[in-house]
């Protein structure tokens, strides 16, 4: 395994670009959010981007990540399986998915959440989300770039939600985006958690590494969804999840792929203490991935 860190994180530490942002916490490997537009982030430029449509933009993106010396980890989809317009949905995975394979990225992550899932029965969310999910596999026939699920939001973050589409879908590329803190966020308890990550673990393509410090008596129980999480997200290494552990379930497994830093703790913390939350951080994925 390998350390990681999303774009959007690294830039909230205040950095002029991603660039700066690697080389001051001691990582070269960053995952990319995909745009609208599909574009992605330059390393260099703050603002600019690089689009994900054509061999010639392919090659100027490859071109630049690796004259810095910079790994390209995973690529971040926000789709939505539920929009109006699915077509578009499709599409734009499709595009990112290729554009992946031509870069030599191994897995891009899909997002859980839908429109209108909250007044969805879990069945109905299951059969709409794995209908999406199948069109993109079918239309990447041949690829060999990894899909990972994330457990996001409030329906996504449902251990029966996940089963439900990794056993109906059943097909090698697709698996989970293991967010580590998501599961705590949404109300169950830490052992609970812990069960479930366990679980997961096997069908990991890819992960978010985030972590909670509730309060002790907090911490056993079952809370209402996001129970005050801007109060209580943590830099990695202070929380409640041991991440030690967490990275064990992985390796047992055989798990390769990259723990991506994802600290949700550092927008609440003045500028002048961002980055130095983020290097600790770095440092201790880079030490649980061995």
């Amino acid at each position: 395994m390998y350390a990681s860190i999303r774009d959007g994180t690294l830039l909230g530490g205040g950095y002029k670009n991603l660039l700066e942002g690697l080389r001051d916490v001691g990582l070269s490997a960053v995952e990319l959010e995909v745009f609208r537009d599909s574009t992605v982030r330059t390393l260099t430029l703050a603002g600019a981007g690089f689009s994900l449509t054509g061999d010639k933009p392919l090659n100027a993106l490859k071109t630049h990540y690796d004259e810095h010396g910079i790994r390209i980890s995973a690529l971040m989809l926000g789709n939505n399986f539920n929009a109006e317009n699915v077509d578009a949905e499709i599409a734009w995975c499709v595009t990112a998915i290729n554009a992946a394979g031509f870069l030599g990225v191994k897995a891009v992550r899909i997002d859980s959440i839908m429109r209108g899932e909250r007044e969805m029965r879990l069945d109905a969310r299951i059969e709409t989300f794995t209908k999406g999910i199948t069109l993109v596999l079918e239309a990447t026939e041949g690829s060999s770039v990894q899909l990972g699920i994330e457990n996001h939001g409030v329906s996504g973050n449902q251990r029966e939600f996940l089963d439900g589409v990794l056993d109906r879908v059943d097909h090698p590329r697709l698996g989970t985006t293991m967010d580590t803190g998501n599961f705590y966020w949404y109300g169950y308890p830490l052992d609970t958690v812990y069960d479930i990550l366990a679980h997961f673990a096997p069908k990991a393509k890819h992960t978010h590494v985030k972590n909670i410090a509730y309060p002790e008596p907090e911490r056993g129980k079952q809370r209402e969804i996001g129970w005050k999480y801007g109060e209580y997200a943590a830099p990695l290494p202070d929380g409640d999840i041991d991440l030690w552990r967490v990275a064990g379930f992985l390796k047992s497994v055989g798990y390769t792929g990259d723990m991506c830093v994802e600290d949700e703790s550092i927008g609440r913390m003045p500028e002048a203490e961002r980055r130095e939350a983020l290097r600790r951080d770095a440092a201790f994925v880079r030490e649980i991935c061995g």
